[in-house]
This record gives structure tokens, C-alpha cells and sequence, in this order.
């Protein structure tokens, strides 16, 4: 499990004037480094390939293959266009998650099929992490309402907890939009300030506040606490689930000190 913090797909600007013609014939580009490559599919691969001349120190491509949340842009590199037989490593040291939390997160891919972004299989055996801390608390509940009720009082139990003088930071993730406003709703009722991370506000920064975000939107972004409220179908161990089971996977690894999974059934 690698696992990295804001992912981004970097883009490399030229800023070269295009005078003569033998500026002109020159590439744009001599470098290119991209982030959340598990997420690239092929076109996107190929027209990256296509944007450098092959050389050293052409490409740089991080990615993760248990974040891989869609499907349809799985790719292979080498059949892009980019070999990286012998040229890749494995980074298996997680510095963000407590190792209880990544092993909550694991077991959660338990059938699901995970790549190495070139064709082959990943394993999950010689990652680990480098802090511990509470086991993440796994509750079924009946409704939102319930769900709400659970993620005040993970809060208020972690808000006596600081970092250095820093307060904690939250954020509760939920399956769909819908259910994160009726959460912040219900948050907001008891008195805890709330802000939403959308496309259009991105305040995951903020502080004193407990942050509200889909399991797509929080993608990328970490948290001392995290609380997951997602449908208990998300749970099955059919096929036809990985998708679900890697979006719960890249939920909860948001976290770095505390965790809790909230069930919805």
C-alpha cells in the first residue's frame, strides 16, 4: 500500500519563445512528473509518452493500484508506450495511517484484484506503517440519524487530543452527496461547525471545524480523524464490489491517528 499525500497530476509549462525553425522542431517538453498514475488511462498514458522524447529522466509516474477507484481507465504502461521493467520500485512504508488503520483498510481488499499498473498483481504482506494507534471501530447503524449521533461523539471524544498545540482535524466521509449534507446537517444541530469540500470549495485546511466530504472528494486528502458512513452492501465480498470496497479502502486511509467505519443497513 503506497500511499501519498495530495496526488496530483503535475504539468510542466513551456514558456520557450517559437522564433526560428530550429526552435520550433525542438520538443516543448523535456520532462514530465505524474502523480495518481493509477488513475490514467491509456490515451492519457500514450499522449504523455508522446509529449517527451525517450531519455533519462523522461517520465517520473507515481501510483497506487489499491486506489485504483476507476475501473474503466485501467491501464498497462508498458503497453502505452512506457517500460518500466526494472526501472520501477515499491515504497512500502506508509507514513500517513497508524499500521492499525492500514490493516483495518487492507482486510477491507481481501478478494479484490489489485494491479501493479503494468499487467501484474500486487501484494499486501511487506507493507506496514511506522506509527500505531487505536483499532478503528466498525459499527452497523440504522439511518443517517444514527450514523450523525456516532460521528459527534468521535469527535468530541478526539477534540481533547492536540498535535504540538494544534487541535485535531475531522472529516466524516460519506457515500453520496446527499448523505454528507443530511450528516452536516445533523452535526451542525448539535453545534459542531461543519464544512463541505466540494468541486467548486476545497477548505480542507480549516480548522475547528469538522470537515464533510464523498469518498471521491476526499481522495488525496488527510485527516487526524476520520469517520466513513457508507451503505453495509459496500461490505460484500462479491465482484461486483471491489470498486465499492477500494473507495471505502481510500476513505479510511485518510486518517492518521483515529478511524471509525459507520454501516448504513
Amino acid at each position: 500500500m503506497t500511499d501519498f499525500t495530495n496526488f496530483r497530476l503535475v504539468r510542466l509549462e513551456g514558456g520557450r519563445s517559437l522564433g526560428s525553425e530550429a526552435e520550433k522542431s525542438k520538443p516543448l517538453y523535456s520532462a514530465i512528473v505524474a502523480d495518481e498514475t493509477q488513475d490514467l488511462g491509456p490515451q492519457a498514458l500514450r499522449l504523455l509518452r508522446a509529449l517527451v522524447p525517450a531519455g533519462p529522466n523522461d517520465l517520473f509516474f507515481v501510483g497506487d493500484g489499491h486506489q485504483r477507484i476507476y475501473s474503466r481507465n485501467k491501464a498497462a504502461m508498458s503497453r502505452c508506450g512506457i517500460d518500466i521493467r526494472g526501472r520501477a520500485k515499491k515504497l512500502y512504508l506508509n507514513y500517513r495511517t497508524t499500521d492499525e488503520i492500514r490493516r483495518q483498510a487492507v482486510a477491507l481488499l481481501e478478494g479484490c484484484e489489485i494491479d501493479d499498473l503494468d499487467d501484474g498483481h500486487d501484494e499486501t504482506k511487506r507493507y506496514k506503517s511506522l506509527s500505531h494507534g487505536p483499532v478503528p471501530t466498525v459499527v452497523n447503524v440504522e439511518g443517517i440519524e444514527a450514523a450523525a449521533t456516532h460521528a459527534i461523539e468521535f469527535v468530541r471524544q478526539w477534540s481533547a487530543a492536540q498535535v504540538d498545540g494544534v487541535p485535531l482535524s475531522f472529516c466524516v466521509i460519506a457515500s453520496s452527496e446527499k448523505s454528507r449534507d443530511a450528516i452536516a446537517g445533523l452535526i451542525q444541530a448539535a453545534g459542531l461547525r461543519c464544512v463541505a469540500i466540494t468541486a467548486q470549495s476545497n477548505h480542507a485546511d480549516a480548522r475547528d471545524v469538522v470537515h464533510l466530504a464523498t469518498m471521491h472528494r476526499a481522495k488525496g486528502l488527510e485527516f487526524d480523524c476520520v469517520m466513513v458512513v457508507a451503505p453495509k452492501s459496500y461490505l460484500g465480498v462479491a465482484e461486483e464490489t471491489e470498486t465499492q470496497r477500494k473507495l471505502l479502502y481510500v476513505a479510511l486511509t485518510r486518517a492518521k491517528r483515529g478511524a471509525m467505519l459507520l454501516t448504513l443497513g
